[in-house]
């Protein structure tokens, strides 16, 4: 439900796949790349890792940067869920 509005109805590894292709694990250098990353993706979890940051993305297409696609939690599939309903503005 996203306003009172239903935004998704049908089995849950239905809307995992919807969000295959859409969630990238990204090794980031510093936090001015995320906040790049933020203006075109949603960011779902940041990890610091040996002076980088590990990040989880999701995004409509591939990241301009050095990524990999990622296995999709139920998590990462409600937030790419949400994000396609703001971008069609779904009512």
């Amino acid at each position: 439900m996203q306003k009172g509005n239903l935004i998704f109805n049908g089995e849950i590894s239905e809307l995992l796949k919807n969000a295959e292709n859409h969630v990238w694990n990204c090794l980031i250098t510093n936090e001015k790349e995320i906040l790049e990353l933020s203006r075109y993706a949603t960011i779902s979890s940041k990890q610091y890792v040996n002076g980088n940051i590990m990040t989880k993305i999701i995004s409509e297409e591939k990241p301009r940067i050095d990524c990999i696609r990622a296995e999709v939690t139920l998590e990462d599939a409600y937030l790419y869920m949400m994000k396609m309903y703001e971008i069609n503005d779904v009512r």
